[in-house]
């Protein structure tokens, strides 16, 4: 007669060890069954060192070690321009921010500024300092370039600058003085110089009524008036007609009932 024997046999699920805290390192899950993937990333600001995901296995391990975080930095760009460049830094860390700047005379190409990302790697390249130079410049028509003759046949550096004038009995439209900028244009166009009359010098207390300028291009007019008690003895508005010349004489004010100057 045989024997029968029983036996008994318990099923248990598999684990794998829970987790250790780690400073800094998020974990996507606490689960620790056969089969659990976990996903390992950083707080912000830091790195992962080491694996960035681990499987719990049937042997109850997990698949690979526990990673760490450390802070993210990028590479030190202080020492690595060509001795032009102006790097201000505060940190290397991530989300810090480094500014470039050339010195006088030589203009930017590249970004002005970068970031610390945090994959360690600033946000662009280095940029390079490179000399600038403007064209010259032709002195305006009935104009004239201070301080020498027209400046077209030569070349300009960053930061130099040209002062313009005009001939007389003509007022300047635009800038007098432009630079020449880091990108190699000048800050502003070369003006021009357009017919006009000085300002009418008044006589025997007339005051003008109009606008007030120093120069008063053609056809502009002026307008006069006199104070209380005096009455205006001339044309009360003259007009620029060109080469310096206003239309009239400027008026004068005389008083209604005595020989008395206005302001005395």
């Amino acid at each position: 007669m045989g024997h029968k024997h029983s036996v008994d046999i318990v099923v248990s699920p598999v684990h794998c060890d829970p987790l250790p805290n780690v400073s800094g390192l998020l974990v996507s899950t606490t689960n620790t069954r056969m089969g659990t993937k976990v996903v390992f990333s950083c707080e912000e600001g830091k790195r992962i060192q080491g694996s960035q995901q681990a499987t719990c296995l049937p042997s109850g391990n997990w698949s690979a070690d526990l990673p760490y975080c450390q802070v993210a930095e990028c590479q030190d760009i202080s020492d690595s321009s060509d001795g032009l460049v102006m790097v201000k830094a505060d940190d290397r860390v991530v989300g810090s921010r480094a500014h470039f700047s050339c010195p006088q005379g030589y203009g930017l190409r590249g970004q002005a500024r970068v970031e610390c990302l945090d994959t360690g790697q600033w946000s662009g390249p280095l940029p390079s300092c490179v000399e600038v130079r403007c064209s010259g410049l032709p002195a305006p028509e009935n104009g004239f370039i201070e301080g020498g003759p027209s400046g077209e046949s030569r070349e300009y550096r960053g930061g130099d600058l040209v002062r313009f004038g005009c001939r007389t009995d003509h007022m300047m439209l635009g800038a007098g003085v432009v630079v020449c900028e880091e990108n190699d244009r000048w800050s502003a166009p070369v003006p021009k110089c357009v017919p006009a009359c000085q300002y009418p010098s008044v006589r025997e207390g007339a005051r003008i009524s109009s606008r007030v300028s120093y120069f008063y291009r053609i056809n502009e007019t002026v307008t006069f008036e006199c104070p209380d008690g005096f009455q205006l003895r001339g044309s009360p508005m003259i007009q620029c007609i060109g080469r310096g010349r206003w239309s009239a004489a400027v008026p004068r004010c005389q008083p209604l009932h005595t020989g008395r100057a206005p302001g005395l």
